[in-house]
Order: structure tokens, then sequence, then C-alpha cells
């Protein structure tokens, strides 16, 4: 009975679609404890030749697997967050499931015009009460075009994998950082994540493993760029690159940052110093949200995860706006520690520990599925091998 406990269980591979890159990562849990199995990564940043050439990009997936040291094919998939949908709607609070299913159809055709022939649509319930509507309780809308999950899962089927289950990254994140969750005397453990992508940035409240709130705002990453493409006189691409650059330094801790020279370290900064401000009080008006609809246990401190969580200023600018402990990491995560390893076993320089965050969830969900009551959202993938 008690061998299971110690036998390491490995995860499916987990294949994080962004825009701009594909991070394919396995990991294998033992005694609480997480290493890196397997690791590759497919950068799409340069040229859009994978929009016309789709055998190129399934291509350059199997290659990305085959130097990968993965030891399974199957994988779970995350779409890109602009191919995802996110809306909210409020129901009565005493409708059960079924009925709950069916009035998210209506109310999706009707409020937000999806088509259900043409749109997978999920939902999750986030439990979030609005009193000034009579107690009905928010439904999170979660849908996607068939068109765009066929696309991605043939690239991947192409490349030899074999996707078991398709969802979206902030389910994904939720899942890794509910990790070490435990329920404490005075209520679940409650913290905010905010995922800053780099096409978007999506905030979420955390109550013990329970996703109570979602919004997304302003795309920090692509926004950042434009002003300090604007501000420097660079073109995008140039900017975006050295942002990264700083961005990378940021998460090794070098100060200053080593591969930027000061005055132009100086002017990135002078940039997006206006826009940070902007930044913190969408956080807090979506944070208030989730004040104004549970009440209890405030929100506790936050985690920062994502391609730009490192963005420097931005921590301090939070942590000062928000009062609450800013954090990249927590002990029961240990992010870091698979960071490191994914450095050692990647062939390229490996992005920070953060930008990892969703391929790590989406390993962990073969792993931890039935230990946590994670959202169920696009639990089986479709397609025209379906």
């Amino acid at each position: 009975m008690l061998a299971g406990r110690f036998t390491p269980s490995i995860g499916h591979v987990g294949i994080d679609i962004a825009n701009g890159s594909i991070k394919m990562l396995q990991v294998c849990q033992s005694q609480g404890s997480l290493t890196v199995v397997g690791v590759g990564e497919v950068d799409m940043s340069s040229g859009d030749d994978y929009k016309s050439n789709t055998a190129h990009l399934s291509d350059r997936i199997k290659s990305a697997f085959a130097n990968g040291r993965f030891t399974s094919r199957k994988c779970v998939v995350c779409l890109p967050p602009s191919d995802i949908q996110l809306n909210s709607l409020y129901l009565p609070g005493a409708l059960a499931e079924e009925a709950i299913a069916k009035a998210v159809m209506i109310e999706a055709v009707k409020r937000f015009g999806f088509d259900p022939d043409k749109m997978k649509i999920d939902y999750i319930c986030t439990g979030a009460i609005r009193e000034e509507s009579d107690g009905r309780q928010e439904i999170l809308v979660v849908a996607a075009p068939h068109s765009r999950i066929n696309y991605w899962l043939e690239q991947v089927i192409a490349a030899g994998l074999k996707p078991i289950a398709v969802e979206p990254s902030f389910s994904a994140i939720a899942r890794v950082m509910s990790r070490g969750s435990r329920r404490e005397d005075d209520g679940p453990d409650v913290r905010a994540v905010v995922d800053f992508a780099s096409s978007t940035t999506t905030v979420m409240a955390l109550r013990g493993n329970h996703i109570a709130l979602c919004k997304r705002i302003t795309s920090v990453g692509q926004q950042f760029d434009r002003a300090v493409a604007d501000y420097l006189k660079l073109d995008i691409t140039a900017a975006h690159n050295l942002r990264a650059a700083r961005i990378n330094a940021s998460a090794e801790n070098y100060d200053p940052h080593p591969s930027v020279d000061p005055e132009t370290d100086r002017g990135v900064y002078e940039a997006i110093r206006p826009l940070l401000s902007d930044v913190v009080k969408q956080i807090m008006l979506c944070l208030s949200s989730y004040g104004s609809s549970f009440r209890g246990k405030s929100i506790q401190r936050i985690i920062l995860t994502g391609t730009e969580a490192y963005e420097p200023g931005l921590c301090e600018a939070l942590a000062q706006g928000s009062n609450l402990p800013v954090m990249f990491d927590e002990p029961a995560l240990g992010l870091q520690s698979l960071a490191k390893q994914i450095r050692t076993l990647s062939k390229h320089q490996a992005s920070p520990a953060t930008a990892w965050a969703s391929a790590i969830g989406l390993s962990l969900r073969g792993l931890i599925a039935k230990r946590f009551n994670m959202p169920n959202v696009f639990a089986r993938w479709w397609g025209k091998a379906a």
C-alpha cells in the first residue's frame, strides 16, 4: 500500500503554445518533489512562416521532441491565449449543474455571439456572488474556435505526439500554483496569481485549489514593447529583444543588467514607468472585485508568473500599490529549482522559471487531477483524429 506513495510518477508532456514560442516540458513527481524529465522549445518569434507552412512547424515540434529526452508521446496541449475567449455571466445561485450547462450555452449564443457549431464552449463556477444581482453566481465562460483547436492539434499529431487533453493556460497555471496548498484553521489559503504572458495579462484569485476569479487586463508585454519602441525610436522587434534581455538579467538577479548599457537601460525604464502605475491599478481593481464577492479571508499574497513577470520595477510597483507580499515562487512550488534543471537540460538559453509555469501545470495534469479538484475545462481533446 505504501509503495505507490514513494514510486516516482511521470507526467505527460506539457505543450504550452504561446504567441512567439512553444514550450514543451515533462516532469516527474516523487515524494512530493518535482524533477524535469524532458524539455524542448520552438521559437516562433522570427517570421510567420509557420502560419503558411504547417509542415515546417510540425517538423520543428518533432525535432524539439526528439532532442528533449521525453519518455512519452502522450501530451496535454495549451492553446495560445489569443485563441481563448473569456467572458463572465451571472446565473441564479440555486441552479443545478445540468441547468447551468444549458443556461451557459443559451447565454453564450445570445450575449456573446458564440456559435456552438463552430466553437468549443465550457465554463467554470467561480463561486463569486454579486450581491446587487439578487445573489446570482458568477460563471466564467471559456470558448475557443474548433478551427484553431484543430489547427494546433494537427501540428502536434503530425509531429508524432498523442494529445489527450486541451486546456487554457490559466487552468494549467492554477494547477501548479495549487501544489502544497493547504486549508488553514481560518479558511482556505487565498492568494492572487498574475500571469504576465507575452500577449495577455491574466489576474486570478485562488482559494485553496479553486479558481475564484479570472480576469484579463491590458497586455503588459505588447504595451511595454510599443512604449519602448516609441521612446527609443526602435522597431518593435528590437524593442522586444531589448526588454527580453533586461527581463532575463533580472530573473538571474544581475545588477546592473549586463547586456544593456546603463543609458539604454534607463531609457527603457523611463519609457515604461508611466505604464507601471496603470497596470497596478488594473490589477488592484480585479482584486477589489474579489473582495466584494467573497467574505472572510482576504488575499494574503501575490505570485507573479509568465514571460514578462521579471520586468524590472514591476514587482516593486505592485508590492507598493497592494501592500501585500509579492513573489515569484514559494517553497511548495519549487519553480526556481525546476528552472535550474531546465537550463541544464536545454541546449538554448532558457527563459525565466515563471515562463514555464503553464507547461509545468500541463505536465502535472495526469499526476494530480485526482487529488485536486481543478476545473475540467476542455477536458477531452477533439478534432479530426478524435
